[in-house]
């Protein structure tokens, strides 16, 4: 039951890991991240959740 909840956790904890190690190998700023998060993770994030969502046809009109 650890091992489980420990892999669907792990995708998660090596993201964490990998943005510490890379802010500690360069020198990252908040004009950059602020461009890579309105450019490429909120639209990613937009488009799973609107292809995942299960909508009814009288919810579309």
């Amino acid at each position: 039951m650890i091992i489980s909840s420990f892999f669907q956790m792990l995708p998660i904890l090596l993201a964490i890991a990998g943005g510490f190690l890379y802010a500690h190998r360069f020198d990252v700023d908040a004009t950059s991240l602020v461009n890579i998060t309105t450019d490429v993770l909120l639209p990613a994030l937009i488009f799973h959740s609107v292809s995942t969502s299960a909508l009814s046809s009288q919810a579309l009109g």
